[in-house]
């Protein structure tokens, strides 16, 4: 009896040092996937969209780069994913701006969905609106997040929740807001 107790003793020490050992590696590889190597100021657009294609392997990284233009037709800011959870991700804006590319955004909660510029401006830019679907409303709900330029950045200005047919976008979303 003394012989399995020793057994089941040292099975018990085994198990605790595997499971250590296995939530430590978790804990690495978790810091390594949240925290993207960033690249340095001042940004090149090629060194951004290097960046941007290295992290791409990421499993909610996979939205590719998108062009908006919330001051002008002619030029464009880079909207890039950073992150990503269930229902959307968290993006960057970069734009160009006396020659450099540069943030001008914290991080803006999206989904696939584009931006919706709204014709508000602020100093010439235009506020805009993301969305993100809202778990378990039968696709039915969206969190709308409104940004607004503050004359050095865009900062969150207001969020919501709504259905998603009450919003410009989707409003002749056949599929989304079905005629009655």
């Amino acid at each position: 009896m003394a012989d399995k107790n020793i057994n089941d003793g040292k099975l018990f020490i085994l198990g605790v040092k595997f499971a250590f050992l296995a939530v430590m590696v978790l804990a690495i590889l978790n810091v390594e996937a949240s925290e993207p190597n960033w690249p340095k100021p001042p940004y090149s657009i090629e060194q951004l969209r290097a960046w941007h294609k290295s992290v791409g392997s990421w499993p909610w990284l996979g939205q590719p780069e998108q062009k908006v233009h919330l001051r002008n037709e002619k030029d464009y800011e880079l909207l890039l994913a950073i992150s990503g959870y269930a229902r959307g991700s968290s993006f960057i804006l970069f734009a160009e701006l006396d020659g450099i590319w540069s943030q001008i955004s914290d991080e803006i909660e999206q989904a696939h969905h584009p931006l919706y510029t709204l014709n508000t401006r602020n100093n010439g830019w235009h506020d805009f609106e993301s969305f993100v679907p809202l778990w378990g409303s039968g696709e039915k709900e969206v969190l709308v997040s409104t940004y607004s330029w503050n004359g050095k950045r865009y900062i969150l200005k207001k969020s919501e929740t709504g259905m998603w047919c009450n919003y410009e976008p989707f409003k002749g979303d056949k599929q989304r807001c079905p005629t009655r």
